[in-house]
């Protein structure tokens, strides 16, 4: 049986999905966690969904989504990168082709993936999580890494909404120290 998120945004897996690939873009070696049918199954076993098979088509789809919605949460954090846009086009058209339904339960109608037991099935959870999202206000919450080397995904917890990078140690310092260099540069004393 497979997971059934139910009626909440579930953005951490959203994020989680995202971060199957590290971006860093002066790392010719960056972490992919999906690049086979079979780390592709397991990954959406590790998330408890149980009962999806995967072909390779299936990987190419996956990476589609993922770096769609990459692009969707870095408009979140006023991180867009070059490539944003055509992974946002690529993501809509697949997401024409994963069929979700209205299902009511217990007196609330929530989405379900019309499809069950393939890959699509867990590309459609990630649209359902993003409709929640957006449905109850938590979306916004969702964002990219504003350093546009890392683009990790992260829920913002903060009570402004003001977080911009993954980690404050590790990308946040970097730009600090970056705007202190080109400020010292700038004016030397």
């Amino acid at each position: 049986m497979a997971r059934q998120p139910g009626v909440r945004a579930d953005l951490d897996l959203v994020c989680r999905f995202v971060n199957t690939r590290g971006i860093l873009a002066d790392n010719p070696h960056a972490r992919e966690e999906i690049d086979t049918p079979d780390t592709l199954t397991a990954w959406w076993e590790k998330q408890g969904f149980t009962d999806i098979g995967t072909a390779d088509e299936d990987v190419t789809e996956a990476h589609v989504m993922r770096e769609g919605l990459r692009a969707l949460l870095a408009k979140h954090n006023d991180a867009a990168g070059p490539e944003d846009e055509g992974a946002l086009a690529a993501m809509r058209t697949l997401a024409v082709e994963l069929r979700l339904q209205a299902d009511p339960d217990d007196d609330v109608a929530f989405l379900r993936p019309a499809e069950t037991g393939t890959a699509r099935t867990g590309l459609a959870w990630l649209l359902v999580a993003v409709t929640l999202g957006r449905a109850d206000g938590s979306w916004p919450r969702a964002k990219v890494c504003a350093d546009l080397n890392c683009r990790e995904a992260f829920r913002d917890t903060t009570r402004n909404r003001s977080r911009t990078w993954c980690s404050m140690q590790v990308c946040g310092a970097r730009a600090k120290q970056r705007t202190f260099a080109t400020r010292h540069r700038a004016h030397p004393e």
